[in-house]
């Protein structure tokens, strides 16, 4: 009897795990690597090297975190005040010497047009200004990730390379209340809290969520005792065009754009990323902008990702510039409180 008991409940333990695999598949199998080979526009990751090879569907979703993406314009429902650089049709390769000053909450700020080059890394004039590729792992916590990235990277530059720092992801997925920890959250709104409160540094709150999805509990000093020291940003401000993206660059330090994600952008390699005919859209996600290049005639931004030096040229890709996804209408900044 008890045996007959126990083949029972293995029958039924097999059942069911076939019932959830076939709920949530994997969405990267061979054939689909082999079948985007044919007609994608840059070069496609090995299957057997494949980051995400393993992934079931929900695991996937937990690489998208920009909430309020519209599925069908991908364009973020919710934004900060628009900033004007540059005329709405002006060409960021025309001199000028226009000077726009605009107020803010913070005051008034000062925004120089200039001459910008074909090709631009951030890192060319600021070598110091940057930091390793982090992978967000079982945590659609890429807003957070890009956005204090970013912060970090601007104060490095707004210094000329004396401040550097490390910015806390976690303290983002714990703390901020208008966000939704793992499960994803706002630009707009991760840009108000780094306003109001600021973050602390890698080392006083370290990132762990990405291990296994747990969000810890927000806390009141670091975790060695110490008592915070907060970094803060001033208003955030949104863009119109392309030629606005790339001046703030030069001018300020590295951006972020939320973007429609595809299913063929998961295999991506290295090239310039151009969107798949027939590509299935997949959800927001939010990267670090740190510059541009022209290729065959075609510009591209320069961008870090959040998935790990295995995926990409090394953690960092190529996305064709003012062709798909809302990328261009959806850039975000934000100038560090020095």
């Amino acid at each position: 009897m008890l045996v007959l008991k126990f083949i029972s409940f293995l029958v039924l333990i097999n059942y069911t795990l076939q019932i959830k695999f076939k709920e949530d598949p994997k969405l990267i199998s061979e054939n689909s690597i082999k079948n985007l080979k044919k007609i994608s526009k840059y070069k496609v990751i090995e299957y057997q090297k494949h980051p995400f090879k393993d992934y079931t569907t929900s695991q996937i979703a937990n690489l998208f975190g920009v909430k309020d993406m519209d599925p069908l314009s991908f364009k973020i429902r919710k934004k900060g005040p628009k900033r004007s650089l540059l005329d709405a049709t002006g060409d960021s390769t025309t001199p000028t010497s226009i000077i726009n000053s605009e107020n803010n909450l913070y005051g008034s700020v000062a925004i120089t047009s200039t001459i910008l080059p074909l090709n631009y890394m951030v890192t060319e004039n600021y070598p110091n200004c940057g930091s390793f590729v982090k992978n967000q792992g079982r945590c659609a916590s890429c807003y957070a990730l890009a956005i204090s990235e970013a912060l970090e990277d601007r104060i490095c530059v707004k210094t000329n390379m004396q401040t550097k720092v490390t910015l806390s992801s976690q303290l983002i997925i714990s703390c901020d209340r208008n966000s939704f920890g793992c499960q994803g959250g706002y630009l707009d709104k991760t840009f108000e809290f780094l306003n109001l409160y600021g973050s602390v540094t890698e080392s006083c709150f370290p990132y762990t969520s990405g291990l296994n999805g747990i969000v810890p509990k927000c806390p009141s000093r670091c975790n060695n005792g110490s008592p915070f020291f907060f970094y803060r940003s001033q208003t955030h401000y949104t863009f119109r065009n392309s030629a606005e993206m790339k001046n703030d660059i030069f001018n300020n330090g590295p951006i972020i754009a939320g973007f429609a994600v595809f299913n063929d952008f998961l295999s991506y390699s290295s090239g310039v990323y151009k969107l798949t005919p027939g590509a299935t859209y997949l959800g927001g996600h939010a990267v670090k902008v740190i510059g541009w290049g022209i290729e065959n005639g075609e510009e591209f931004w320069i961008c870090k990702n959040s998935w790990g030096t295995g995926w990409g040229e090394g953690g960092f890709f190529r996305f064709a510039m003012n062709h798909c996804c809302g990328f261009e209408s959806n850039g975000f900044a934000a100038l560090p409180m020095i």
